[in-house]
C-alpha cells in the first residue's frame, strides 16, 4: 500500500490548530475514532486529506448510491491494504476489514461523508452502529488502524456523540468551522478594504472565498451568484434542503430574519406564527451556525431583549440582494444591471457588521477585554420628549460582561468619521450606558474606527484627549 499523496495540498491554507490536534491523536496510542464534522463547504474532505497526506493511508468516499454498491467499490479499494478483495457486506463488516488488515502496520483510513452509510431511520440506523460497536470492542485494541469519519449531515454526525447513541465515547469529535477574517489572507486579494468587502460576502467558507476572494468582487458576485447557472446561485437553500427536513420553513425564517437584527416577536408576527412555534426551528438555526442568538452587552442569559441575526456573511448577503429577486433574475434582470443597481448601493451598509465585529476582536486580542454591542433605551428625558428613544453602541467593552471601560464606533462609510459620533457617545450614549445599570468608568476610552479616515475635528479631539484612539482598517485584526 503506497503512502497518500493529496494533490491539493499546495491549495490548503489555515486549519492549523486541528491539524495539530489531528497529529496528536495519530502519535498517541489512542484507539478512538475520529469524527471530522461541520457543515458543506466549510472544509471538512479537505482538512482529512491534508492530515492523510504523506502517511500510510487510505480514503474512502461515500456518496448516495446504495450502501451495498458502496461496499462493493470499498472492497475493491481495499484490495491493496488486505492483499484480496474482501467481502464486505454490512458497514461493521467494513470497519472490521480496516483493523484486521492493520493489526501490523499503522495505517490511517478516512471514510469521507460517512453519514450516507447509515440509515435513515433511527431503529434500523442503531442496528447498524451497534454491530460497528461490537466490532470496535471486538477488533480495535488488537489493531494499529486510525480511522477518521467525516460528515456534513451535522445533526446526523452530532447525534453519534449522544449519551443514547451506541457510539457514545467511542469518537472524539472535531467541528470545522468557517475561517476567520484573519486567517483567510491566501483566499483574498487587493487591500485590506477589498479583502474586507470580499469577505463580508463570501463570508469564512472555504469554498465560497475561493469563488469570491480574487480579482473584482462584482464580477465574481455576477458570474457565481447572480447567474442562474452559477455554482453558488442556490446554495443557501440547498444547504438548507440537504440539513433539515422543513426547508421551506427555515427558509422563511432566514428572509424574516433579514440583514439586521431582529425580535423574537417581529419575525413571528411576519410568519403569523407564534413565537413559541418557532423557537425550535430558530434554535436549530443557531446550532448549525447559520443563525445567532444575541443580547446586549451586560445581560444576563435570562434576559429577554433578544435579537436574531443571520451569522453567516454569505447566507446574510443571499438573503438580502439574491432571494428576494431570483424569479426576476432567472427570467429577464441581467446579472450586471442588478448589481449595480440593488447590490452595489448598499455593500457599504452590507459591510458594516464584519467592520464592527473585527473592531470587537481588536480589542478583545489586545486589551484582553470581554467586548460586544450594546444596545438599550436612550435616557428617560430624551424619551419622555422623544429627541430620542434607543440607543446602540458598536463596541462595549470591559473585565466583565457588567464593567464598562472601553466603548467604540465603526463606520463603514464614504465619508470620514465626524465629530457628531464623537458627541453622540459621550452626551447620549455613554449616559444610557450607565442609566442601564451598568458599571461604566468615570472616564471610558473611546475607540473610533473608520473606513474613509476622520474629520479634522476628531483628529484634533484626539490629539488633546489621549482616551481617545483612532483605527483605520489596517490597525484592526486582518489577513
Amino acid at each position: 500500500m503506497e503512502v497518500y499523496k493529496f494533490p491539493k495540498v499546495g491549495a490548503f491554507v489555515d486549519r492549523v490548530p486541528e491539524l495539530d490536534r489531528l497529529n496528536e491523536w495519530w502519535a498517541s496510542p489512542d484507539p478512538t475514532l475520529y469524527a471530522v464534522y461541520g457543515r458543506r463547504r466549510v472544509g471538512k474532505s479537505w482538512l482529512a486529506r491534508r492530515f492523510a497526506h504523506q502517511k500510510r493511508a487510505l480514503v474512502l468516499v461515500a456518496d448516495q448510491l446504495s450502501v451495498p454498491s458502496q461496499l462493493s467499490r470499498f472492497a475493491a479499494e481495499l484490495e491493496p491494504l488486505v492483499g484480496i478483495k474482501p467481502a464486505i457486506t454490512s458497514v461493521g463488516d467494513l470497519i472490521e476489514v480496516i483493523f484486521r488488515a492493520s493489526r501490523e502496520t499503522k495505517t490511517l483510513v478516512v471514510i469521507d461523508e460517512f453519514p450516507w452509510l447509515l440509515p435513515q431511520d433511527r431503529r434500523p440506523r442503531e442496528e447498524v452502529l451497534s454491530e460497528i460497536v461490537a466490532v470496535l470492542e471486538r477488533e480495535r485494541d488488537a489493531s494499529r488502524a486510525k480511522i477518521v469519519v467525516t460528515g456534513s449531515a451535522m445533526s446526523m454526525m452530532e447525534s453519534l456523540f449522544a449519551e443514547a447513541n451506541p457510539m457514545h465515547g467511542r469518537m472524539s469529535p472535531m467541528k470545522v468551522t468557517p475561517m476567520r477574517f484573519v486567517d483567510a489572507g491566501s483566499l483574498l486579494d487587493g487591500t485590506t478594504t477589498e479583502k474586507m468587502e470580499k469577505f463580508a460576502v463570501a463570508g469564512g467558507m472555504p469554498r465560497y472565498l475561493e469563488l469570491l476572494g480574487t480579482g473584482r468582487l462584482e464580477m465574481q458576485v455576477i458570474r457565481n451568484v447572480l447567474s442562474p447557472n452559477g455554482p453558488l446561485w442556490d446554495e443557501p437553500r440547498i444547504l438548507v434542503g440537504h440539513e433539515f427536513d422543513r426547508p421551506n420553513t427555515y427558509m422563511s425564517l432566514i428572509e424574516a430574519i433579514g440583514s439586521r437584527g431582529r425580535s423574537t416577536s417581529d419575525i413571528a408576527r411576519d410568519l403569523s406564527l407564534a413565537s413559541a412555534a418557532i423557537m425550535p426551528y430558530l434554535n436549530a438555526l443557531v446550532e448549525r451556525g447559520i443563525v445567532r442568538r444575541v443580547r446586549p452587552y451586560g445581560a444576563s442569559s435570562k434576559e429577554r431583549n433578544v435579537r436574531w441575526e443571520i451569522a453567516d456573511p454569505f447566507f446574510r448577503f443571499w438573503g438580502r440582494f439574491i432571494l428576494p429577486y431570483q424569479a426576476d433574475l432567472e427570467v429577464d434582470t441581467e446579472p450586471a444591471i442588478h448589481y449595480d443597481r440593488i447590490i452595489k448601493p448598499h455593500l457599504a451598509d452590507h459591510t458594516a457588521p464584519v467592520f464592527e465585529d473585527q473592531l470587537q476582536r481588536y480589542v478583545r486580542s489586545t486589551l484582553g477585554l470581554v467586548a460586544d454591542r450594546w444596545w438599550g433605551h436612550s435616557l428617560h428625558d430624551l424619551r419622555r420628549t422623544k429627541e430620542r428613544l434607543t440607543e446602540e453602541v458598536d463596541l462595549v467593552a470591559g473585565p466583565t460582561r457588567r464593567e464598562v471601560t472601553v466603548v467604540g464606533e465603526a463606520k463603514w462609510t464614504r465619508r470620514k468619521l465626524g465629530f457628531d459620533v464623537l458627541q453622540a457617545l459621550r452626551e447620549y450614549k455613554i449616559p444610557a450606558l450607565r442609566q442601564s445599570g451598568l458599571h461604566v468608568s468615570a472616564h471610558p476610552a473611546i475607540f473610533l474606527a473608520a473606513k474613509s479616515g476622520f474629520t479634522n475635528a476628531v483628529v484634533s479631539a484626539a490629539d488633546e484627549d489621549d482616551t481617545i484612539t483612532l483605527l483605520d482598517v489596517g490597525d484592526l485584526p486582518h489577513p
